[in-house]
């Protein structure tokens, strides 16, 4: 029999890709009107909220009622809502990180990572708890990178075909490597 467990990763996953191409419609019809700010308004990490914050979160609540989420929290939101009572997911979300790059034409994205909805505080449990994680990047391209713990998936929007397609999969990172990348803006900050 199928893995229920897996069935629900599977659907969530695919109400997130559903949800990001509506969004992506959205960001693409009225890129200025997406960046009005709303007046005293700001969401759960203190940044003003734009009309786009709100559309962005309001999508993909849907999409997770959909997907039988148990509960969600996104950073639009104060405090993480219930949903459905039997759902086994946990759905972390940014609808929307960066809304205020869009003056800029500078890339924007949605942030998610699905947990078991286990215990009073399911956000709460550690990173290797992780059932699925990933990221749409509204840019020139619409590209989602998701994993699903081994390896990561690389997907391209493709209009002609209505959906996500495949474009390439990587392994997961070698555990030693001779490269070392960081933020280097931030070199004034570090220890000698």
């Amino acid at each position: 029999g199928e893995d229920p467990l897996r069935s629900d990763i599977a659907e969530a996953v695919r109400q997130l890709g559903v949800a990001a191409v509506k969004l992506r419609g959205v960001i693409m019809e009225d890129p200025v009107r997406a960046q009005a700010p709303i007046p005293a308004a700001a969401n759960a990490s203190g940044d003003t909220q734009t009309w786009l914050d709100i559309e962005a979160d309001r999508i993909f609540t849907a999409a997770a009622w959909q997907a039988n989420i148990a509960i969600m929290a996104s950073e639009e939101r104060a405090e993480p809502l219930t949903m459905h009572a039997a759902g086994r997911l946990a759905l972390a979300i940014d609808p929307l990180d960066g809304s205020s790059n869009i003056g800029a034409n500078a890339s924007i994205g949605s942030i998610f990572s699905l947990l078991p909805a286990t215990g009073e505080t399911p956000f709460a449990q550690p990173g290797r708890n992780l059932l699925a994680a990933g990221a749409v990047v509204y840019g020139p391209r619409c590209q989602m990178i998701l994993t699903l713990g081994g390896g990561t998936l690389n997907f391209a929007y493709s209009p002609s075909f209505g959906g996500f397609v495949e474009e390439a999969r990587s392994g997961p990172i070698p555990e030693k490597t001779s490269e070392f990348a960081i933020n280097a803006s931030n070199y004034r900050h570090w220890d000698e």
